[in-house]
């Protein structure tokens, strides 16, 4: 059987907001606890029975498509203004249209995302992010002045159109990385990388994996791919290869770097330390600088050369 996740909670009521916290007190009511939700299809209650408890339309929402907050969008988005992302979130997952009353609270409260934690936004982001279609609310984000609080510079959503095509014409894997640097003019993607890593209180992985990617890429190649190959995990060069056909227009060839990167077999380069210092060298810098020059020759010959041949060009010391 597959596995299902439950997350068991208690029926509470809120006490005092200030924005970022809640203090609350336990109730046995659910229509009180109903009352402090934010979204009307986040409101639905369902006894052991299967009896269900609708107390704000959530069900009509959800056939609808539809997100609404409960009550005054500005009142619950005060409460917490972290719901100002859920919202969107939820839009890029649920809604069909965008609910009027919402954006415009939205818009009206974006200062508030200033106080979230880094931690929270990078959550609600990536999750965003890694929807099926989030074209429709992150282009809602950018028209209600959200772009600059969260990654510093504006967005181009036009772009993440043409990178969804991409994703569904050659399978390339969902990444909430690179859908974010396709909303961002390549010249300010290195900037961006480095505020959000900041801001997010991104680990050191994701930090890296969005500085790579953010890299400025002059040529790409067949040599160019396997190289990256040979030093970085396939799904990233998958996705290097995403962005650089999107900057250019698929000018690359996508289509046929992507099978290389998909497919090619990537060898293990045929000299160790040990091979150097049976023939004389010693530990330290000289070794060390003829290993890479042993590298660059094996590439240089697309990884043909044999360890013999590489070998053969050494000087024994």
């Amino acid at each position: 059987l597959p596995t299902r996740v439950i997350e068991v909670t208690t029926l509470r009521r809120d006490v005092q907001t200030d924005g970022r916290h809640a203090v609350v007190a336990f109730t046995d009511r659910f229509e009180e606890d109903a009352a402090r939700r934010d979204f009307t299809i986040n409101a639905l209650y369902m006894d052991a029975q299967g009896a269900l408890s609708d107390y704000y339309n959530g069900v009509a929402d959800i056939h609808a498509g539809r997100v609404r907050f409960i009550g005054d969008a500005v009142a619950r988005i005060r409460e917490d203004g972290l719901r100002i992302l859920r919202y969107f979130r939820f839009f890029a997952r649920f809604g069909a249209e965008a609910d009027a009353a919402a954006l415009a609270a939205c818009t009206a409260e974006r200062a508030l995302l200033s106080g979230l934690s880094g931690e929270r936004i990078a959550t609600e982001m990536t999750k965003l992010l890694a929807a099926p279609s989030p074209l429709a609310a992150l282009e809602a984000m950018e028209a209600a002045g959200l772009a600059p609080l969260l990654t510093a510079v504006p967005w181009e959503c036009k772009r993440l159109r043409y990178l969804m095509a991409y994703e569904r014409d050659y399978q390339i894997p969902t990444s909430p990385w690179l859908r974010l640097l396709s909303l961002i003019p390549p010249a300010q993607r290195a900037e961006m990388a480095v505020w959000v890593g900041e801001r997010w209180k991104l680990s050191r992985a994701d930090r890296q994996q969005l500085s790579v990617l953010a890299l400025k890429v002059d040529q790409l190649d067949a040599a160019q791919v396997k190289a990256w190959l040979c030093e970085q995990p396939r799904g990233l060069v998958i996705a290097r290869i995403a962005l650089v056909a999107l900057d250019n227009d698929d000018e690359v060839g996508i289509a046929q770097l992507l099978q290389l990167a998909q497919e090619w077999a990537i060898p293990e380069f045929p000299i160790t330390a040990a091979d150097l210092l049976s023939r004389g060298f010693t530990e330290g810098k000289a070794l060390g600088d003829q290993l890479r020059l042993l590298e660059q020759a094996w590439a240089k010959s697309d990884y043909q050369l044999s360890k013999e041949a590489l070998l053969a060009t050494v000087t024994a010391r």
